[in-house]
């Protein structure tokens, strides 16, 4: 190996060079650099914008969708539960901007930014089908007496679901009735119900209803429920003023009425109800229904016309009627007696007897008619009599009577009404010796 010698050496002085001054870009080079670098930053600026917007829009959609959910399971009677939409997160690659500037708001739902550029927007997510609304309905009508359709008053009505009913019991809707019996229920949904009343007096029993629509036509015919017999009372009286009336001093009578019993239209003689001289009668009507009691014809009097109609409606009602006959003729007495006058004074003294005398003439002023009578010393009966003034005298049959017996008294007038009292008549005739 060969043997090498390293000769020293003074260090070697490099010039020193100063550091490159930079050169300045021209005017032109600037701008170009300042335009490229604003042109990005505003296409940085619009695909912000266009990513917030779709998922702004994206946002308010399915606000809107869960907005109307709550609103349907709110009015729904039995609330159905759905999934809250989600909404889609952007993705992280960036979307080409649109050759538009901006986009305009269409019905189209914002498709969901893909992870991948394609052409083929991604399906938005479908939401759950809205429950359909049951419709409410309002149930109105009148509660009536099933005898004669008078109205029921502070009667409650009740209706309950078929599938849910027990008789008086607490559940469903109820209305109740004021002066006209007319009651309405609200809200009550589409379905099948039995209707009924709580009332201790009054029942339907349990009838059905089917509500589709709003319901005002019901009608509801309510009997007894514990129903009781009613009582007839009759009182049969001379209406002697005819005012329709019992007035002190007008005497019961005797008669005969007719008692019916009407159902459905039909009538049925059930009884014949004779009223003695006491002038009333009682009886129990038996079961609940309509009656009708009507007076017999009478030749003495002009019956009442009215027909009494009866409502025996289960309660134990007692019914007091009474009817006033009013006559056609004085049905009060009126005698005539003949007296053997001694004394020709014309006035009966307590020693001058009755005596039989051939004819008593008795004529009403307003018709002329006339009735002539053999009077028995025991007095004669006249009438009946119409309404009127009577002339009553002695009239001797033949002249053999005139010849025995000189009447002392003279014709004499009576009126006769309807509230007149029994009368007496006395005429004297002196039996010639």
């Amino acid at each position: 190996m060969e043997n090498i010698t390293y000769i020293p050496m003074d260090p070697i002085e490099l010039p020193k060079q100063e550091p490159a001054k930079p050169q300045k870009k021209s005017v032109s080079a600037k701008k170009s650099s300042f335009l490229i670098g604003f042109i990005l930053v505003l296409a940085i600026v619009f695909i912000m914008s266009m990513v917030y917007g779709a998922v702004s829009y994206k946002k308010s959609q399915s606000d809107t969708n869960s907005k109307q959910i709550a609103d349907v399971a709110e009015n729904s009677p039995s609330p159905v539960s759905s999934p809250a939409p989600q909404t889609p997160e952007p993705s992280a690659t960036p979307v080409s901007a649109p050759e538009k500037a901006t986009p305009k708001p269409t019905t189209q739902p914002v498709q969901k930014p893909s992870s991948t550029p394609s052409s083929v927007p991604s399906p938005t997510p479908s939401l759950p089908p809205s429950p359909t609304p049951v419709p409410n309905w309002s149930v109105s009508g009148r509660v009536v007496d099933e005898l004669d359709d008078m109205p029921l008053q502070n009667i409650s009505v009740r209706i309950i679901q078929r599938d849910k009913y027990v008789e008086n019991g607490t559940e469903g809707w109820r209305g109740l009735t004021d002066a006209l019996g007319v009651f309405s229920v609200y809200n009550v949904p589409s379905g099948e119900y039995k209707v009924e009343l709580v009332n201790q007096t009054y029942t339907i029993g349990a009838i059905d209803l089917h509500v589709e629509n709003t319901v005002n036509t019901l009608t509801l015919k309510a009997y007894p429920t514990h129903p009781q017999s009613g009582q007839l009372t009759v009182t049969l009286y001379e209406d002697a003023n005819g005012n329709g009336s019992k007035d002190s001093g007008e005497r019961p009578i005797s008669g005969w009425l007719d008692l019916w019993r009407l159902d459905d239209g039909k009538s049925t003689k059930i009884a014949d109800l004779f009223v003695t001289e006491s002038g009333s009668y009682s009886m129990s009507l038996g079961a609940p229904s309509q009656y009708a009691l009507q007076a017999y014809q009478s030749s003495l009097y002009t019956n009442p016309t009215r027909t009494e109609i009866l409502n025996s409606r289960g309660d134990g009602h007692v019914f007091s009627l009474s009817f006033g006959y009013i006559p056609k003729y004085s049905l009060r007495e009126m005698r005539v007696f003949v007296f053997d006058d001694v004394n020709a004074n014309g006035i009966r003294e307590t020693n001058e007897n009755f005596i039989h005398y051939a004819t008593a003439s008795v004529t009403n002023a307003s018709t002329q008619q006339n009735r002539k009578y053999a009077v028995p010393p025991d007095g004669m009966d006249v009438g009946p009599l119409d309404f009127g003034t009577y002339t009553i005298e002695l009239v001797p049959e033949n002249e053999s009577w005139l010849y025995w017996y000189a009447v002392t008294t003279g014709a004499q007038t009576v009126q006769v009404t309807s509230s007149s009292d029994d009368q007496t008549v006395y005429f004297g005739a002196k039996k010639r010796e």
